[in-house]
């Protein structure tokens, strides 16, 4: 049996006086994904936070495996516009104190931003900021992405290289738990969790 890398248990989650989830428990084990679903303002994103730890829940607790590393990608992709492609890449890899799994040029490389390195981010278009943000998910040693919206913006060729970024993670015992209006046509199957809008 694979370890439980994530849990929930009992939680509720609020936006300013707006309950957006309650009661809420689940379980996300090594090498299992989960497709998190809802109508907008359901509270996906509030509660990719509360379990990356960067918001509140009201209510119930959030349990990560010790020792297990996590990247939450947000909408927000933590971007500095002044700074270079690279240069973004390498001040989150000190920012963080993590040691990088693989080099920023082949990291940018694998995205498709090989011709990228030095162009300033306020320079690139949203979909290759967006490739940007996910080629942290390439330098940073993790057991658990927590991905909002990671197609979005990206085209058809960049949604497949992520469907199969994570495959491959999955495929090793990483755990996956990510939101997408769109169907996820990765091959390991996904379970499914729905948020009902209050």
């Amino acid at each position: 049996m694979n370890p439980i890398l994530l849990s929930a248990e009992a939680l509720s989650v609020q936006r300013g006086d707006r309950l957006l989830i309650e009661g809420l428990g689940f379980t996300l084990s090594a090498g299992e994904g989960m497709h998190l679903t809802g109508t907008n303002g359901a509270g996906k994103t509030s509660l990719l936070r509360v379990l990356a730890g960067l918001g509140h829940a009201l209510e119930g607790l959030v349990n990560v495996r010790a020792g297990a590393r996590l990247i939450y990608l947000g909408h927000a992709l933590g971007l500095k516009p002044e700074l270079t492609v690279t240069e973004n890449l390498r001040f989150l890899l000190q920012v963080t104190d993590l040691k990088e799994k693989t080099t920023v040029d082949e990291a940018l490389s694998e995205v498709g931003l090989a011709r990228y390195f030095d162009i300033p981010v306020a320079n690139l278009s949203a979909g290759q900021k967006k490739r940007v943000g996910l080629a942290r998910l390439l330098l940073e040693p993790a057991d658990l992405w927590l991905l909002d919206e990671p197609f979005s913006a990206l085209d058809a060729r960049s949604c497949q290289w992520l469907c199969d970024r994570i495959d491959l993670f999955l495929a090793e015992g990483g755990a996956v738990l990510l939101t997408s209006h769109q169907q996820v046509p990765v091959r390991h199957p996904l379970r499914r969790l729905e948020l009902g809008a209050r």
